[in-house]
């Protein structure tokens, strides 16, 4: 819906300097509180974009400060007119989010068109480029957040900052969140590029130490296999280096979604709910390798929030879903290690070969404790209890 919005602009933001603003009144796709930093330089990269500042419903008449999210591909976040495909809708999701209780500020940092696959990677890709996104995320860190923090309520600190995208953006937002661990505490990987400079990402955050945070990353099922394969070892990866499923990372694979703007749009709210609430209550999972001689599929042991299944102490049972799926997919193997009971961890929908099978979520239920480590999961439309369904 089209409403009249005003939107402030600002000139670009200089250390100690005063900003002021002038408001413009036009129709747009915008709904709440947008201002507009007009055309922030860069020094580390030599350019200048505007940078779009959602503000949380009622900023103007309290005091409060807000954890900020630092998103790419501003153009595509709040208005449709300025979009490439279709807005991500991030204002009337953030307007939504904050009437339960978890409003923060959005700053939307636009791309620069023919720069933008440079900027969003620090890996040089033989064919498509990169290699600016050192500079790139330099910018972030060292000009345009102190610039944020000092002119809006923010609350600086790592745990209160986040960072997010999708494809290109999802890769950039990921290496940030490993290189910048002081700086961002939550990232959302949405559709990351994964594949980018021949998958140099994955030597990047395997070196990378830990630090404690919260990771939402996700996937739509077609967007093609191998990128399938690439989103399911960067979760095992993760999660071997001591990230909580269900606590503090979110896997998502939604069934039916391609590579674009609707998608992400879809999976926006629940993404957001989980960055912003940052569960802490679920138990630690024991350690365990999660790359169990699967070859090409990685599968790994965790509970999904809200919905899902637990390491059962024998076999892997994780479901992945999102908010609005139908369905939910159980990864299984039958090329168990010598830490699995084979019997315990076969697919009765497919006895021999590694893969997954799809239970509506509507029959879905909690069965009786298996031990200590959780629950297992039936499935009232095969009615079995086994870690794959």
């Amino acid at each position: 819906m089209t409403e009249q919005m005003i939107i402030d602009t600002m000139p670009t933001l200089a250390p100690g300097a005063e900003a002021a603003f002038q408001q413009i009144t036009i129709a747009h796709t915008i709904v709440g509180t947008l201002r507009v930093l007009s055309q922030v330089y860069s020094p580390q990269l030599d350019n200048q974009r505007d940078i779009l500042v959602y503000l949380p419903p009622g900023y103007d008449e309290t005091d409060t400060r807000y954890p900020v999210i630092y998103m790419h591909d501003g153009q595509n976040l709040f208005d449709e007119a300025t979009s490439y495909n279709c807005e991500w809708q991030v204002d009337e999701t953030m307007e939504q989010l904050s009437q339960s209780g978890y409003a923060a500020i959005v700053v939307g940092i636009s791309n620069l068109g023919h720069e933008r696959i440079d900027e969003y990677s620090p890996f040089v890709d033989p064919r498509h480029g990169g290699g600016k996104g050192e500079q790139y995320m330099d910018f972030i860190v060292e000009t345009l957040k102190p610039a944020i923090d000092q002119q809006f309520r923010t609350i600086p600190d790592r745990t209160h900052t986040g960072i997010m995208g999708s494809s290109m953006g999802g890769l950039i937002s990921l290496y940030a969140f490993a290189r910048y661990s002081s700086v961002f505490g939550f990232v959302g990987v949405m559709s990351p590029s994964l594949w980018f400079a021949d998958r140099a990402i994955f030597d990047m955050v395997k070196a990378a130490a830990f630090a404690p945070g919260t990771i939402y990353l996700d996937i739509g099922r077609q967007e093609g296999a191998d990128e399938l394969v690439d989103f399911r070892h960067m979760c095992a990866l993760l999660i071997d280096q001591g990230y909580r499923p269900g606590s503090d990372i979110l896997c998502v694979e939604e069934p039916t979604a391609e590579h674009c703007e609707p998608a992400w749009s879809g999976r926006l709210h629940a993404a957001l709910r989980f960055l912003l609430e940052r569960p802490s209550h679920s138990p630690p999972l024991i350690t365990l390798s999660t790359v169990r001689d699967q070859g090409e599929r990685a599968i790994w042991p965790g509970q999904p929030y809200p919905l899902g299944a637990t390491w059962d102490g024998q076999g892997v049972n994780f479901a992945l879903f999102s908010e609005h799926a139908t369905a939910v997919s159980c990864a299984c193997s039958t090329r168990p290690t010598r830490r699995m009971n084979p019997s315990a961890f076969a697919c009765p929908s497919r006895p021999t070969a590694s893969g997954t099978c799809t239970c509506p979520t509507s029959s879905l239920a909690s069965s009786t404790a298996t031990g200590s480590l959780g629950h297992t999961i039936r499935c009232g439309a095969c009615d079995s209890t086994r870690p794959s369904c």
